[in-house]
């Protein structure tokens, strides 16, 4: 009772409610929602913190900057929905923050495109020259989607990069969150995330062998294309088995075993691919289950010659 009272008092207050619609729409910074409501910063800030105490916004600190954003995980978040379905867009002036919030994010789409601009081409022919990535994106995402209900209530993405995986997963998840250590990855990732068909995916910085989540919180989790960059995969598994439910579904896409030393010189690969053995015994360590692992984009001639890896994708099951 007192929990739902001190939301509802935060609430009360216009510029707190009109932090909230904001922050709705997006992940946005003290910067963001000054220069949007043109209020000055100290102001802002502890209005800011009375959201976040009553439990209606959560705190994401990334290096020099801190987002804020909607938090959905509140027990009464059907009430806040309701109040927010209710005044969005109800008076000239809420009309007109959506308005500076939209020019907001429009120029912060224009910087992380151009960071994207710089460096994806390299990633996207390193990808393009191996096998077909899109092929195997839909191999994982058919995957994410074939419960019976074809639905998944939570999902974690770890090593979320731009948000790509995320993207491709929003119409069968109810709520997604990604996880990356890299800032300017995840300014990427929000900015495509920024529309409204994406209001139910968040991401934010973290490491992903110390996630920031309690024990048994997502009904599935997914690493695409990430075990080959870290030095200890195992530890990632571990700590995607401690997040996952009862009866929940790791997903794992990455190379098989290949020769293709050029991708530990030139491309950060930390691991030359994985054995179906190895895989096995990471989530046996983990309390998990192998289900499931085939070939979802073969083998195909290389440029420099030979034959590029095949990319798998291995399903494993929590079980207690």
């Amino acid at each position: 009772m007192e929990a739902a009272l001190n939301l509802l008092k935060a609430l009360s207050e216009p510029t707190r409610l009109r932090l909230l619609l904001l922050c709705n729409k997006s992940d946005l910074t003290v910067s963001d929602l000054t220069n949007i409501l043109s209020q000055s910063q100290p102001r802002l800030s502890r209005h800011l913190k009375i959201l976040v105490e009553a439990g209606a916004l959560r705190r994401l600190a990334e290096g020099q900057h801190v987002y804020f954003a909607r938090n959905r995980e509140t027990p009464f978040d059907g009430i806040v929905q309701a109040l927010i379905d209710d005044v969005a867009g109800s008076s000239a002036g809420l009309r007109a923050d959506e308005e500076r919030l939209a020019a907001t994010l429009e120029a912060r789409a224009k910087l992380a495109q151009g960071y994207f601009n710089k460096h994806a081409a390299k990633w996207n022919e390193v990808r393009g020259d191996y096998n077909d990535d899109g092929q195997a994106e839909r191999a994982f995402i058919e995957e994410l989607a074939s419960s019976q209900s074809g639905k998944v209530a939570s999902f974690l993405d770890m090593g979320t990069g731009t948000g790509r995986i995320l993207q491709q997963a929003a119409r069968y998840v109810d709520h997604g969150v990604g996880i990356d250590t890299n800032r300017e990855m995840l300014t990427i990732a929000r900015s495509r995330l920024a529309g409204p068909v994406y209001r139910h995916l968040v991401v934010q910085e973290g490491n992903i062998y110390a996630l920031p989540f309690e024990p048994n919180q997502f009904e599935a989790v997914g690493l695409y294309q990430v075990l080959h960059f870290l030095d200890d995969p195992s530890r990632a598994i571990k700590e995607a088995g401690r997040v996952l439910r009862r009866d929940g579904r790791l997903l794992v896409v990455d190379y098989a075993r290949h020769e293709r030393e050029e991708l530990q010189r030139n491309h950060a690969h930390l691991w030359l691919g994985f054995t179906q053995d190895e895989m096995e015994a990471w989530f046996t360590m983990a309390k998990l289950k192998p289900v499931a692992r085939r070939v979802v984009a073969d083998t195909k001639p290389h440029p420099g010659g030979g034959v590029a890896p095949k990319a798998c994708l291995w399903v494993a099951q929590k079980l207690s």
